[in-house]
C-alpha cells in the first residue's frame, strides 16, 4: 500500500515522503502491488514534466509515455534503471528496484527518496497535495490519505 511517511526533524525541509510497502521493479521477487507501481509511475511521470525541454532524441523506450496504471511494464523497469544510473551519490545502487524506505538513515539514498526530494523542491504544492491530484485510481487516492 502506497502512503504518507512523516520524516523526523524535516530533513531538507522535506516534511515526508510519498512511499510504498513492498519492492516495485522487475524481478519476479517484486511485488509491484498496483497502487504501489501506480504511485511510481506518477512520481517519475512528474519528474519528467519538470525537466528542461529537449532536442528530439531517436526512438527508444525513453520517449515512451508512462501509462499511469498499476501494471510494472518495460517503460517504467527503463525510466528507473535510467533514473538510478543517473544519480550522483555515494554508494548508488543501479538494480531497477524501488526499494521501500522503512525511516531510519537518510530517505536519499533511496531511489524513491531522491525522486520525493526532487518532486517537492520543484512542485511543493502538487507535492503536499498528492492525494488529490488529477488521473489518480481511487484506490491509490485512498492509500495515500494514510500516514506512518
Amino acid at each position: 500500500m502506497a502512503h504518507r511517511l512523516m520524516l523526523p526533524g524535516k530533513p531538507e525541509g522535506l516534511p515526508f515522503i510519498w512511499n510504498v510497502d513492498a519492492h516495485v521493479g522487475h524481478l519476479a521477487s517484486c511485488a509491484n502491488r498496483p497502487t504501489d507501481v501506480e504511485l511510481i509511475k506518477y512520481l517519475r511521470t512528474m519528474l519528467d514534466s519538470f525537466g528542461k525541454p529537449s532536442r528530439p532524441r531517436h526512438a527508444s523506450v525513453a520517449n515512451v509515455r508512462l501509462e499511469l496504471n498499476g501494471q510494472f511494464d518495460a517503460v517504467l523497469a527503463y525510466r528507473i534503471f535510467s533514473s538510478q544510473a543517473g544519480m550522483q551519490y555515494p554508494g548508488k545502487v543501479v538494480d531497477g528496484i524501488i526499494s521501500p524506505i522503512r525511516g531510519h538513515g537518510s530517505p536519499y539514498i533511496w531511489t524513491l527518496g531522491q525522486w520525493n526530494y526532487h518532486f517537492h523542491k520543484a512542485q511543493p504544492v502538487l507535492f503536499q497535495n498528492l492525494p488529490d491530484a488529477p488521473g489518480l485510481s481511487a484506490a491509490l487516492r485512498a492509500e495515500l490519505k494514510r500516514t506512518v
